[in-house]
């Protein structure tokens, strides 16, 4: 069977089984197929690589620690929504890692109340997903000692050891199976790696691959977060870090072009949208450093005004008239 076949018979096949036995068989090359077609996923190759293998070691059992470090807007969380509307929230859970603090602080968040919003069923299956989780660490302005406590108890997290939470409503969780992803824009850490790549003249196509980067970049290594305030123990555990490029203006404008098809399918209604526009937003998003949520949010409401102005129009045409100017991006794209 090629991947095509295999993405037919997934779209087809919607029979209630364990969802992970479901999909045993299926190549980490067909998941990465389906990311980029029926995911929608634009770009950012390496990290669809990426989250294919994760997916599929997960399914055979093999447990992985993986951090994806991108700027604000690279889809570094799209990403894994997209699995998750897909796989199901039972299986790939999604929880804001910034909110999180140790047991026995005060606070709502802790890694207790992750596996308490988990049906005890799947709690020892899943993919847990830790979004913006950079901002736990020490050079986010925590104190040491809260940022020592918080990192110990994810060590065990990351360790694959059996949680046990006490208390009246006690409980334990075995993660030898968990398979963990971390995601973070590490932006401090980032911007000094741009400065330090500028100021010694590395920057082109012949510089030196550090190991553990899984689309070659040079940008961050693991020595890089245990400076910013990542224990090294916990460094240590990562199984595979991956670096996420800013969404380059193909790239928005594909995504633009990928929201427009998704808002005729939502209204049941032709849009025909002018493609200078969305290359105008494109430009605008990347001068900006908006993202792709930000082109997506813009058409929505142009369209939204749109239908305002005429709720029961067969169609509707986005044009420059209904797009705000922008002089940078026009510079950009009469470049």
């Amino acid at each position: 069977m090629d991947i095509d076949d295999e993405i037919d018979l997934l779209r087809g096949e919607r029979i209630e089984v364990d969802l992970w036995q479901k999909y045993n068989g299926f190549t980490p090359k067909f998941f990465e197929r389906w990311l980029n077609t029926d995911g929608g996923i634009v770009g950012q190759d390496a990290a669809v690589k990426a989250a294919a293998i994760i997916l599929y070691n997960h399914i055979q059992k093999r447990r992985s620690v993986n951090l994806f470090i991108a700027e604000s807007g690279s889809g570094k969380s799209y990403l894994w929504q997209v699995l998750q509307k897909e796989c199901g929230a039972d299986k790939i859970f999604i929880f804001d890692g910034s909110t999180l603090t140790p047991e026995g602080w005060k606070g709502d968040n802790k890694i207790s109340t992750i596996f308490r919003d988990i049906p005890f069923d799947c709690r020892s299956r899943i993919i847990l997903v830790l979004d913006e989780i950079d901002k736990i660490f020490l050079s986010s302005g925590l104190s040491s000692e809260y940022a020592n406590s918080i990192q110990s108890q994810l060590l065990r997290l990351f360790n694959g050891d059996t949680l046990i939470f006490a208390g009246e409503n006690g409980f334990t969780v075995d993660t030898s199976e968990i398979t963990i992803v971390l995601l973070g824009a590490f932006q401090g850490l980032q911007d000094k790696k741009k400065q330090k790549r500028t100021s010694t003249g590395v920057i082109g196509f012949h510089r030196e691959q550090p190991a553990g980067s899984e689309n070659g970049s040079t940008e961050i290594t693991t020595d890089d977060l245990i400076a910013y305030g990542m224990k090294r123990e916990l460094a240590g555990r990562i199984t595979r870090m991956v670096y996420m490029n800013s969404l380059s203006v193909d790239d928005l404008v594909r995504i633009g072009q990928k929201e427009v098809k998704r808002l005729e399918k939502q209204i049941q209604r032709k849009i025909s949208a002018d493609n200078s526009v969305i290359v105008h937003l494109a430009h605008i998003a990347v001068n900006k450093q908006l993202g792709a949520r930000w082109i997506k949010s813009q058409l929505a409401n142009i369209l939204d005004e749109l239908i305002y102005e005429n709720p029961h129009a067969e169609r509707y045409e986005i044009d420059f008239s209904l797009v705000e100017p922008d002089n940078t991006a026009e510079a950009k794209f009469m470049e």
